[in-house]
């Protein structure tokens, strides 16, 4: 199926990946600059085929506003089966995702770091791939992404790689188990602000067991460091911590004070580093002025 790609980011990120058949390239005849040029010469580089139009056919054809006097009409992406392709490096599993503004924002910053492919529970996300191009500033085209049909396929395409590496994957409710001599214990917060509170109850009855403790830490690792992706609910000094610990009679959740507030704690160097990371999207996305 062939649809029409709005923007100069998008277009360009499209006839750059070269992953799918790129149609037409329609730009606004008024239109000459440094990236209409260089998009028009990727466009007969990869046999596409360039029209000269004036704006308001542009307009006519565009599905948004945003266009930039510049659209792509090329055909779906096809994203494959991970079984059916030998990836390896820094694979990262997406879950969860259900907003395609926050997918494409998830592939921009996996393309800036360095991954070498994201993997996605199998979906249609092709009625929002323009949105999701857009977010992603491009990113969603140029990183390689593969499909799985269930976690089972997942956990056993990873064993298999692991045979292959000399590594292990090993899955655990146990958490003495789970925690014995890791060097780094990683949590998250059990639920996200607005949900009801019965799931809240329903999360804190099935995830007490697993909270990070002082016992934790000292069962793993010697140097074991925490990690924690941020808010996190570990005291009431908050105005949310405070709430909340009001209303299902807790001082902590998925972590205890202890732990977050010890030198073991690394989660404000964890974000640091996403900072870090931040600034890199924005170059690699912002492009070179035009001149």
């Amino acid at each position: 199926m062939e649809k029409i790609f709005e923007g100069a980011i998008s277009c360009k990120a499209l006839l750059e990946a070269g992953t799918r058949n790129c149609i037409k390239l329609y730009i606004d005849k008024k239109k000459n600059t440094k990236d209409t040029r260089y998009l028009v010469s990727l466009a007969k580089n990869k046999s596409c085929e360039v029209i000269f139009c004036t704006r308001e056919q542009i307009n006519d054809m565009a599905t948004g506003k945003t266009h930039g006097g510049i659209l792509l009409l090329a055909e779906e992406k096809v994203i494959p089966q991970l079984t059916d392709i030998k990836a390896h490096g820094f694979l990262c599993y997406i879950d969860g995702v259900e907003d395609p503004y926050n997918l494409g924002s998830i592939s921009r910053t996996l393309y800036a770091s360095g991954c070498d492919a994201m993997i996605l529970p199998k979906r249609d996300w092709s009625f929002a791939e323009q949105t999701i191009l857009k977010a992603s500033a491009g990113a969603y085209e140029k990183l390689p992404i593969y499909f799985v049909d269930s976690d089972e396929e997942l956990v056993d395409y990873c064993e298999k790689v692991a045979k292959q590496t000399g590594g292990s994957v090993t899955l655990t409710e146990d958490v003495a188990a789970g925690t014995k001599d890791a060097d780094i214990i990683y949590t998250d917060v059990w639920v996200s602000m607005g949900e009801p509170d019965e799931v809240w109850t329903e999360r804190i009855h099935d995830l007490t067991p697993y909270k990070v403790t002082k016992h934790v830490m000292e069962n793993a690792g010697e140097k074991a460091i925490f990690l924690h992706c941020l808010p996190a609910f570990h005291d009431l000094k908050t105005k949310i911590g405070k709430e909340m610990g009001e209303r299902f009679n807790l001082t902590d959740m998925e972590v205890t004070d202890e732990v977050f507030e010890s030198p073991q704690s690394k989660v404000f160097d964890e974000a640091e580093n996403r900072m870090h990371t931040i600034k890199a999207v924005i170059v690699a996305t912002l492009g070179e002025p035009e001149k």
